[in-house]
């Protein structure tokens, strides 16, 4: 049955590729270079520390970026100016959670809109950018991009079917579409993960491959902001998450030397209540662990609820990650700034 089901998901996604190849639905297209950061499956791919990292980098190259993303699970509608670059100007109630980290992390202007590529059109007129960041936008055909830029990970690799059978939101040959192809470090290298050798037949010569790693940065106290200074390593924890993968907030926890007593895993996307602190910190106290942890994805929503971890004397940590390009990144830079050519 989900062979069947996933054949006719497949079918209208190839329908609806030819409609917007066809000009049949029409496509927008911006004055300035357009950047899509996107994947074939649902989940978690690291799309947005790679969305921060990319626009850091044309920040640093003196570009003026801006990024749109439709602000998953946010409690708004329609368009919503998250930053213009300067200062943050709405909750993660309001924006998303994601939006609201990319706009707190790199510092440019940020629109979450459901029709992404009016959320861009706003972009270009609202602010002086000279370029676009689209978030999630491989499947956001509305909007013409430059450089399509596609991120897959194990989970993927080992089961691309298209759903309900598998992740994929589309099928795996659609991924000849991308401009640059960005794979986790461990699945490359000598020792090659075998799946990734069958999405080869449909990569050309043109498309970049490169590979990332992500690494924890510095934990930093919730409320306010400072970097911690005590040595903290070796510490029991108690850590909460709502991500599409949580066992990479566990190795992020592994390697800057915390040692996990309990993970309390949420959907994707958790609007976090007071209860649900209460509840987290109580378990703490009651544990006699005085140290709770978090993402930076999960913090933008439980800020206000701080209050709750100093009435249990309990510290509320987070723990940062960023992306870095292992293989590949001189030629992943080339690739991006040659779309201003």
């Amino acid at each position: 049955m989900l062979t069947f089901l996933s054949k006719i998901y497949s079918y209208f996604a190839v329908k609806r590729k030819k409609d917007f190849d066809s000009g049949k639905i029409p496509v927008v297209g911006l004055s300035i270079p357009v950047f899509s950061v996107g994947n074939i499956s649902a989940g978690g791919t690291g799309k947005t520390p790679f969305t921060i990292m990319l626009a850091k980098f044309l920040k640093d190259c003196g570009h003026r970026p801006a990024v749109v993303g439709r602000g998953y699970r946010r409690k708004s509608r329609g368009e919503v100016v998250v930053s213009d670059g300067k200062s943050i100007l709405c909750d993660a109630e309001t924006g998303g959670d994601e939006m609201l980290l990319v706009a707190q992390a790199a510092k440019v202007p940020v629109i979450a809109h459901d029709k992404k590529y009016i959320g861009a059109l706003s972009a270009e007129k609202m602010f002086g950018i000279d370029c676009l960041i689209i978030d999630d936008g491989f499947q956001h055909r509305y909007l013409a991009r430059d450089i399509d830029i596609v991120l897959i990970d194990r989970n993927t690799l080992d089961n691309p079917h298209v759903w309900p059978k598998g992740r994929l939101r589309e099928p795996i040959e659609f991924i000849a579409e991308a401009d640059i192809i960005v794979c986790p470090e461990e699945l490359t290298g000598t020792r090659v993960h075998a799946p990734l050798l069958s999405v080869e037949k449909f990569v050309n010569n043109d498309i970049l491959k490169i590979s990332t790693k992500i690494t924890a940065k510095d934990p930093y106290y919730l409320q306010t902001a400072k970097k911690i200074s005590a040595d903290l390593p070796g510490e029991k924890v108690i850590a909460f998450s709502g991500l599409g993968q949580p066992d990479k907030f566990e190795k992020t926890l592994a390697d800057t030397g915390f040692r996990l007593e309990k993970h309390f895993i949420f959907k994707d996307h958790y609007n976090y209540s007071k209860q649900d602190i209460i509840k987290i910190s109580k378990y703490a106290s009651d544990r006699n662990i005085k140290i709770i942890t978090t993402t930076e994805k999960d913090a933008v929503k439980i800020k206000k609820f701080g209050n709750v971890f100093d009435s249990m004397i309990r510290e509320c940590i987070v723990c940062p990650i960023e992306t870095e390009i292992s293989e590949g990144r001189q030629a992943f830079e080339k690739r991006i700034l040659s779309a201003f050519d």
